[in-house]
């Protein structure tokens, strides 16, 4: 069952421009209740460039929490998993879960969501990093 539930919410993901255009990429999740997506904000600006104007990633992934919300998806964020400063360093992850959605149909739909709010969120940090 997770598998095809995977499978779906990966397929939706694929299909964003947002994974188009290379604004994030998914760990390829082997088993398990969870899908990982790495976001590529150095897409943007150096990581240096970026921590420099936002501190961390935990601001950058903030920001993309409220278009997660606005969008309808609920996330998990990387740097709420970090344990310390290093870590926080490597939080530009984000995480989805697969056990709760009632259909598969709904899966593929957070994936699009997800992709949409990454590129909301990526032309409105190509507006504020200008």
């Amino acid at each position: 069952e997770y598998v095809r539930r995977r499978n779906a919410l990966v397929k939706g993901l694929r299909e964003t421009e947002a994974f188009k255009n290379d604004y994030f990429k998914i760990i390829d999740p082997h088993c398990g209740m969870f899908v990982s997506a790495i976001i590529n904000f150095d897409k943007l600006a150096t990581v240096e460039q970026l921590f420099k104007k936002y501190g961390n990633y935990d601001a950058l992934l903030d920001k993309l929490n409220v278009k997660c919300v606005i969008n309808g998806v609920g996330i998990v964020l990387g740097t709420k998993m970090s344990f310390d400063d290093e870590s926080l360093k490597h939080g530009n992850f984000v995480r989805l879960s697969l056990a709760f959605a009632p259909n598969t149909e709904t899966l593929t739909e957070a994936g699009h969501r997800l992709g949409k709010a990454v590129e909301e969120l990526f032309d409105d940090l190509k507006l504020e990093l200008k």
